[in-house]
């Protein structure tokens, strides 16, 4: 805050105290990895601004939902403070999906970063492509054993 006088004539002095408020946002950084559970993503975006920032996920695909939410503050020695948000993302990823994640500082504009989850595809024995290497591998062993014995 500043304190101001002005001096006129013929009314006198007048005096003033406007204040400044600095807000100070830096881009979200969004992580996101595979669970140990199937179908599910362990999401987990920061934000380091003053004073500390609002932190929010968000997910384009309608039938995936986030839980288990996690949200850690730590004061800076800068006078910041980062945010962490974690959450679970549950459901079926039929296609690729975007995470969001927006940070927020008082009245000052908002921050956002979009991350793409890619299609995840996880085969198991019953799957096509693995009979098919199973089967190529059984019909070359037959061919050595017929054509070496």
């Amino acid at each position: 805050c500043y304190h101001c006088l002005f001096n006129t004539y013929p009314e006198g002095s007048f005096t003033g105290r406007p204040c400044l408020q600095v807000y100070e946002l830096h881009e979200p950084v969004v992580d996101v990895r595979e669970s140990n559970s199937t179908e599910e993503w362990v999401v987990s975006c920061s934000a380091t601004g003053r004073p500390a920032p609002t932190v929010t996920l968000s997910v384009s695909q309608q039938d995936l939902s986030f839980s288990q939410y996690n949200t850690v503050s730590v004061s800076n020695t800068n006078a910041t403070f980062t945010v962490t948000t974690t959450a679970v993302l549950s459901g079926s990823c039929k296609h690729s999906t975007q995470v969001g994640c927006a940070a927020r500082v008082l009245s000052a504009p908002h921050r956002e970063v979009m991350v793409t989850i890619p299609e995840v595809q996880k085969t198991s024995v019953g799957d096509f492509p693995s009979i098919t290497v199973i089967a190529a591998a059984v019909l070359v062993l037959g061919f050595v054993f017929f054509c070496c014995s």
